[in-house]
């Protein structure tokens, strides 16, 4: 009995220390959310509203693993709105994962123009036609100045989209040559997940030490499970089996049914995009060399 408790105690000693091995390699930045996100160059938004703005921005890029950035300013240094929006994210190491993944809002005060910016998983998840969707949330607030609203309004069409996920049939098309083969993206987390909690166990899954220390734990318990059961074998394949009790009397083939299959072939002459309008995300390359999609108007 001692030994058997002595065998326990070890075991969940090894499997705590597992943990925190694992709580120790568990990748700690969701987050750019540690730098300012709230980038208000002229002005427009007081002090409590600015912290408020970062306060949600926080909890989103939490929840979903995107960064978030919004940029309100009257001087894009001679760029584009697409331009300098993409720029500003690329430059100031704004992103989320290896892929940088996240989205800008820039309000161009100085042409009086929106543009968001995307990058990452966040080109699969915000289609063009989803980016269309949000500028017509955010348009009419900024059309009436009320740039607090604006952002608060962004904030909340992102976790609406990031909550449901890359759309079925998503497809990039590269703007620069818009009849190239669609790129099949990554799928989104499994319907009932949280999009974050999914995130962050891919990411897990690519850290060797994980399978590491799997395995050392795995060894440990079979080797004092071994060693508690002393070599004693009392289970056989004839332990539930009663002597002289199966017989093979006949053996035959009997033919059921059968199924058949069909697959419709695409015909790609006709749509090289591939899936729907609806689930394009177009995209081109920064001066950086990233992949950006996103799409903006005027207000």
């Amino acid at each position: 009995m001692a030994d058997s408790y002595r065998s326990k105690t070890l075991i969940l000693c090894c499997l705590l220390f597992a943990l925190l091995l694992l709580s120790a390699a568990a990748p700690a930045d969701v987050s750019a959310s540690s730098a300012h996100n709230v980038k208000d160059e002229s002005g427009y938004l007081d002090a409590e509203e600015e912290g408020r703005i970062q306060a949600e921005i926080e909890k989103a890029v939490q929840a979903y693993d995107l960064d978030i950035v919004i940029v309100i300013t009257d001087d894009t240094e001679g760029k584009s709105s697409r331009d300098f929006a993409d720029d500003y994210y690329d430059y100031n190491d704004y992103g989320v994962g290896s892929d940088a993944s996240g989205l800008l809002l820039l309000i161009n005060m100085g042409q009086r123009e929106i543009w968001i910016s995307t990058t990452g998983k966040a080109i699969d998840i915000f289609t063009d036609s989803r980016i269309e969707n949000m500028l017509d949330e955010i348009a009419p607030r900024l059309t009436e100045g009320n740039h607090f609203d604006a952002c608060m309004a962004f904030i909340s069409e992102v976790k609406r989209y990031a909550q449901s996920g890359v759309p079925q049939d998503q497809h990039r098309i590269d703007e620069d040559d818009p009849h190239q083969e669609y790129i099949p993206q990554t799928p989104s987390a499994p319907a009932g997940s949280s999009p974050g909690y999914w995130q962050r166990a891919v990411n897990l899954m690519t850290i060797p030490m994980v399978y590491i220390i799997a395995v050392a734990v795995s060894l440990i318990a079979t080797i004092i499970a071994s060693a508690g059961n002393k070599g004693k074998l009392t289970v056989s394949g004839h332990t539930y089996e009663q002597s002289g009790s199966f017989h093979l009397t006949e053996k035959r083939d009997d033919f059921i049914h059968q199924t058949v299959t069909r697959v419709r072939i695409a015909d790609n002459s006709s749509n090289k995009s591939g899936g729907s309008s609806g689930s394009r995300s177009s995209v081109h390359r920064s001066s950086s060399g990233r992949s950006h999609g996103g799409g903006g108007r005027s207000f």
